[in-house]
């Protein structure tokens, strides 16, 4: 049986780059024995990923799937398939890697974790886990950008006031923690990706390091796919506005092209104003910063003892910075 990468994310931290990236270079990485699956969903693997969450996610719910036993029929369907997949490849392919960001927001249990791992035991030989972790003032500035590019209309601190209330999603150190106790604390790679932005290191690079991949990493493909420009406060106060206005979603679930609309001709006007202003970061007041420092400043410091992961929120850590092929509106 070969090895299993798995990479879990976490949300926000270059996981849709990497998986991309992953994808454009499949060739390069079968020619060297490393298999990516197509049976999953690609290049993100998350179908594989609701299949043992407890609950019924959206992943299901926008294929019309509403009852347990209808998730349960798809369910055995996609890991018959995939295991099928696994069995028919060669004895040249030593290794596959599966990748999402839903392993960290949605298997948020150790029972939804270890339902996973009785599977993926029972296919693969062995099992190494990669995550990047990134402080929570970043990811929830990161979160909140997607979600008013999307749909969301308050400003980033009544978003970072609720947001941050989701204790399980950012408690990284309980996620560490879960993980390393499921597979063993070396089968993990644990690194920050704070740290990989401050020293403007490529994550593509980093992961097949991380994977013991780094043997090849040279023949890879590194072109393409360059970063999404963050989002500006203006950016984000022009896009919430919209949203006021023209929400997202007509009363009858569909998405409003009048909305979308309005953000491809208006966003463009703001980025030529801002040209000749200078652009300033999304930030909220330093008081309600300081709550989400405070809120999670022992857990970070337990991260670092533990697992010599530094996401501690001190100086310019903590602002969006500068980095190499990280996901929309970091």
């Amino acid at each position: 049986m070969m090895k299993l990468v798995l990479h879990i994310g976490t949300e926000k931290t270059g996981s849709t780059s990497i998986q991309g990236w992953l994808h454009d270079n499949k060739a390069r990485l079968r020619d060297n024995g490393v298999f990516l699956s197509e049976v999953l969903s690609t290049p993100n693997n998350r179908s594989l990923v609701h299949c043992f969450q407890k609950e019924i996610d959206e992943y299901f719910l926008h294929q019309g799937i509403r009852t347990l036993d209808e998730r349960d029929r798809v369910r055995d369907e996609i890991l018959a398939g995939f295991s099928s997949e696994i069995l028919s490849q060669d004895a040249s392919v030593h290794t596959a890697i599966l990748t999402s960001e839903h392993f960290h927001s949605r298997l948020t249990s150790s029972e939804e974790i270890g339902h996973f791992l009785r599977f993926a035991r029972g296919v693969f030989s062995d099992i190494q886990v990669i995550c990047y972790f990134r402080n929570q003032l970043a990811l929830c500035r990161s979160k909140y950008s997607t979600a008013v590019r999307a749909w969301r209309s308050e400003s980033f601190e009544e978003y970072l006031h609720s947001n941050t209330e989701m204790a399980a999603y950012y408690d990284l150190y309980a996620l560490a923690v879960r993980w390393a106790k499921a597979v063993g604390k070396d089968k993990v790679s644990y690194r920050s990706y704070d740290t990989l932005r401050e020293e403007r290191r490529d994550i593509r690079r980093d992961f097949m390091e991380a994977a013991g991949l780094d043997g090849f990493s040279g023949q890879m493909d590194y072109t393409g796919r360059s970063q999404n420009m963050s989002l500006s406060l203006m950016d984000a106060n022009v896009l919430r506005a919209i949203n006021s206005i023209l929400p997202a979603m007509k009363t009858d679930g569909t998405p409003s092209k009048a909305n979308r609309a309005a953000k491809k001709t208006v966003l463009p006007l703001a980025g030529g104003v801002q040209r000749l202003t200078g652009r300033r970061s999304i930030s909220a007041s330093r008081h309600a910063e300081a709550r989400v420092r405070e809120r999670f400043a022992d857990t970070n410091e337990m991260l670092f003892a533990e697992f010599g992961v530094d996401i501690r929120m001190t100086g310019s850590r903590e602002k969006t910075g500068v980095g190499h092929l990280t996901e929309s509106g970091v």
